[in-house]
């Protein structure tokens, strides 16, 4: 091609390359990452070690039935964080005295109102539990009331199934009236699987008719039918007495503010066995307690054992009981074990009261002011 010919052409002077572009855009990015690293709300929960506190300064007693407390019978608390952001959430995962769990799975879908009314409804429970199986156990007469067993859940495995709902309450067993869960209870330990049950049921719209219930083997995964063998009659339903109430001898209460949920009752019966004696049941001990409790003194499970663990140990407890493991439920005792491995802390598994206070009796508590142990407690 001729130069300067028509067909020849200059070329374009280059654009300066605008490398500012490209860092102001990743600027931007940063800054929205930031921002939404603080201010995206995750369904998730942190759960951290939370605190271990004397239960004694809690027990409300007259004077005349408060005994001096040497020595602490501690709860335990796992912190729940619930507004939780994702550098939060980051961080948790490199944290091993932190989980993240799902929100729905510790408030079961509901909204965080009814969770918290729950959580509220659930620490009642078990201080009215913890007091009345503590007063049992020291001998006194706490009768109980009520107007019906309420039915809150069915097991598919049970014959109840498409027979009892959810919302149903059994008056009457085999042409006997019922008023309260024990009622329930004892009838059915007197049967034996294969038996017929003729149920009284008043269902949740008011409506009352019979029903007939064939009793099955209690299924091993069940606590209370582990070692069965399958000669323990099971209705299979969760109760609880309908308008529930407990006369106690006196006035005494416990009174704990901030903190939901069932895992303190063993600790607040030792408290209170501990506040109504005269000897020193803890042997002078700093000794921390977990787990859920009945009025037949069974000792359950509870959630974040591993945490608790190190909340008690942060409050420089010298013991730890704790629920035995149990098959079908989140590892306990062996769980806190291996969480107080290299610690000074000595942990301890109950299955029941009984089992709680043979512990205190073998680091040095002194019993003598409880007497022995009565053949139920529920009455």
């Amino acid at each position: 091609m001729v130069p300067g010919g028509p067909l020849a052409w200059q070329s374009l002077p280059s654009r300066p390359r605008q490398w500012w572009r490209w860092w102001a855009a990743l600027v931007v990015l940063l800054v929205v990452a930031l921002i939404a690293a603080w201010t995206v709300q995750l369904p998730y929960f942190i759960e951290s070690p939370g605190t271990a506190q004397s239960v004694t300064p809690l027990i409300q007693v007259d004077p005349a039935h408060r005994h001096p407390v040497s020595g602490d019978v501690m709860l335990s608390t796992v912190a729940l964080q619930s507004n939780v952001y994702p550098l939060q959430l980051f961080a948790a995962w490199f944290d091993p005295n932190e989980n993240i769990v799902a929100r729905r799975d510790v408030t079961g879908g509901v909204s965080p109102t009814v969770f918290a009314t729950q959580s509220v409804q659930e620490m009642s429970q078990s201080e009215q539990d913890a007091i009345v199986v503590s007063l049992r156990r020291l001998g006194y007469t706490v009768p109980e009331t009520g107007d019906g067993v309420l039915v809150t859940d069915v097991d598919a495995r049970s014959a109840a199934t498409g027979v009892l709902q959810p919302g149903d309450v059994i008056f009457g067993v085999d042409g006997k009236p019922i008023s309260i869960s024990a009622d329930l209870t004892r009838v059915i330990l007197a049967h034996k699987p294969g038996d017929q049950l003729n149920l009284k049921v008043e269902g949740p719209n008011g409506a009352r008719h019979g029903a007939v219930v064939r009793l099955v083997s209690c299924p091993e995964d069940i606590p209370a039918c582990t070692g069965t063998h399958g000669s323990r009659p099971y209705l299979g339903i969760v109760l609880q007495t309908r308008n529930d109430k407990f006369h106690f001898p006196f006035d005494i209460k416990i009174a704990l503010n901030d903190v939901g949920g069932p895992s303190a009752g063993l600790a607040f019966a030792l408290g209170v066995i501990d506040t109504l004696t005269t000897g020193n049941v803890t042997g002078g001990h700093k000794v921390a307690v977990t787990g859920t409790i009945s009025t037949d003194g069974t000792v359950g499970p509870i959630g974040g054992i591993a945490l608790k663990t190190v909340a008690v140990e942060h409050a420089g407890a010298d013991v730890f009981l704790v629920p035995k493991d149990s098959p079908g439920s989140e590892p306990q005792y062996s769980a806190a074990l291996a969480k107080a491995k290299g610690h000074h802390l000595r942990v301890i598994a109950v299955g029941n009261l009984e089992d709680a206070l043979n512990a205190l009796r073998s680091i040095g508590g002194d019993l003598s002011g409880i007497g022995a142990a009565p053949a139920h407690l529920d009455r």
